[in-house]
């Protein structure tokens, strides 16, 4: 739980619109504590409020905003982003940032889920890579994951449970990653992980180390956001590819740097 100055901080809505979004019933505190009247938030207010600021972004109005969030409905949405991108190709010039996000928004058709599937040949011993993946060296590939403790089975093997801590900026969010699948063989190293940010998005990866001789490994990274409520298949929604494909080459690029450290 966040307090009302520590969740402000993280998501830059001052205190003002965040009592106001209360007021108007956009955004209430997860949290009221009846003996001081305090305001607490949550990780499922944090991916609701980055919502909010996406759309006012857009050009919504509060009362439009309000009317999304009423509704859920996807048709009411794109109805709504279908004004503001006839309104932002009158603004050219001034509102090109904005029209583009709409433009995706809408040219989605609808679309939920976020799939890719990418890889790279990495010029180290499939061991040495695979060993990234263990809970030892999970960290070094994974730098923004503060705590990745077992607390089920064991770590080489389908059905582990691991709670894990990972920080985005200030904000820190707590959850259970499980193993789905476990494969290690000396010609192929898989792992098949699933787990759920903020009550928003439910995320599946996959990591598959290929054998190609002694000291190639072909590294396949493979994964599905998908979003769990309406909060998270809208902020999917107007989401980029660009931005999601920069996460997935930025990792397959640390996989690899680490790699090289070993």
């Amino acid at each position: 739980m966040y307090k009302i100055s520590e969740f402000s901080e993280m998501t830059g809505l001052t205190k003002e619109t965040l009592r106001y979004y209360a007021e108007v019933k956009l955004l209430e505190p997860a949290f009221i504590d009846s003996k001081n009247n305090y305001r607490y938030y949550d990780d499922g207010s944090y991916f609701l409020a980055i919502l909010l600021i996406k759309l006012r972004r857009l050009g919504f109005t509060i009362q439009e905003m309000i009317s999304v969030m009423e509704d859920e409905s996807f048709a009411n949405l794109e109805a709504l982003l279908m004004q503001k991108r006839k309104l932002i190709k009158k603004q050219m010039k001034e509102l090109q940032g904005q029209r583009n996000r709409c433009l995706f928004g809408i040219g989605e058709g609808g679309r939920i889920v976020i799939h890719w599937k990418e890889e790279i040949m990495i010029e180290r011993n499939i061991e040495k890579v695979w060993s990234l993946f263990s809970d030892q060296h999970i960290k070094k590939i994974m730098p923004k994951v503060e705590e990745h403790t077992l607390i089920e089975k064991r770590e080489d093997e389908a059905g582990a449970k691991h709670r894990q801590t990972y920080r985005e900026g200030k904000r820190l969010e707590t959850y259970i990653v499980e193993t789905l699948a476990y494969e290690n063989s000396d010609d192929k190293k898989h792992k098949q992980i699933h787990f759920v940010l903020g009550k928003a998005f439910e995320i599946t990866l996959a990591f598959t180390l290929v054998k190609i001789d002694e000291s190639h490994t072909r590294f396949i990274y493979e994964g599905e956001n998908k979003g769990v409520n309406f909060v998270g298949r809208a902020m999917l929604k107007l989401g980029g590819d660009k931005n999601n494909m920069k996460v997935v080459e930025e990792f397959l690029q640390k996989v690899r740097e680490e790699a090289f450290k070993l």
